[in-house]
């Protein structure tokens, strides 16, 4: 943003998140390390006089409310449109026009990128399926942004993050059962039903089928029991740390 800004390639900058968090977060960077330089304000907070700042930060929401986007701003207010989680940003029709109205230079962050072309024959599947082709090419991350080889134009890794400071490699818990571990082959996992005639038949599952077809409660109990087991927790009062679970679907949540 400051080699932007500083050459003349950028009047003004937006910084777009989809978060109240990120926003703030965002904001408070940007004064910290800018602040000598150049003057940063939230959207929503400055309303009337966002025009004094060059950098605007502000929710993708709060420019959709009633296209406030197209009725407030023009195309050329914004030199460099950033987008912070690109692959949600581009992945919503009404996100994807708030990031697109503007034709200034446009910057995607995100540490998930979508390979949604990835081992598929573009050819083949204009033929078959043109909206589909059409579908996945607006949320592939790397064609939206001109990475059409597959590689971002900048990445920072894991290695990296640890070696600046700002990461911790991660560890793993080994929380297997017979049955993931049968998941995990080709084979698969199978059981023996059986069906409404009487008759026993084979069933195979894959690591893809389960809990979606497969349920297994005393695996799910292993993992939990893992879980906190190996969980770090507070020193002083023994809780378990802010924790993220990634499941299935939401209904999994409850």
């Amino acid at each position: 943003i400051k080699l932007f800004l500083r050459t003349g390639n950028a009047r003004r900058v937006l910084f777009l998140v989809d978060r109240l968090e990120l926003e703030e977060q965002a904001d408070n960077a940007f004064k910290e390390y800018l602040r000598n330089d150049y003057q940063c304000c939230i959207y929503k907070d400055n309303r009337e006089d966002w025009r004094k700042h060059e950098i605007v930060v502000s929710t993708v929401q709060s420019f959709l409310f009633k296209n406030k986007y197209k009725r407030v701003f023009s195309t050329t207010d914004f030199d460099l449109v950033i987008s912070d989680e690109a692959h949600r940003s581009i992945g919503g029709g009404n996100s994807r026009a708030v990031f697109e109205y503007f034709i200034g230079y446009k910057l995607g962050l995100t540490a998930t990128p979508k390979d949604y072309l990835k081992k598929i024959d573009p050819e083949k599947l204009s033929e078959k399926d043109p909206r589909e082709l059409e579908r996945r090419m607006l949320l592939d991350t790397y064609t939206t942004f001109g990475c059409d080889d597959g590689k971002p134009t900048y990445s920072y890794s894991l290695i990296d993050g640890v070696t600046d400071g700002y990461l911790v490699n991660p560890f793993t818990a080994d929380a297997r059962t017979e049955i993931t571990t049968q998941l995990l082959t080709e084979e698969g996992y199978s059981v023996m039903a059986t069906d409404e005639d009487g008759e026993e038949t084979e069933t195979t599952f894959s690591q893809r089928d389960f809990e979606k077809k497969l349920f297994s409660e005393n695996t799910n109990r292993t993992f939990c029991n893992t879980f906190l087991k190996e969980a770090f927790r507070d020193p002083v009062t023994n809780e378990i740390g802010k924790t993220i679970v990634f499941c299935v679907d939401r209904k999994s949540v409850v």
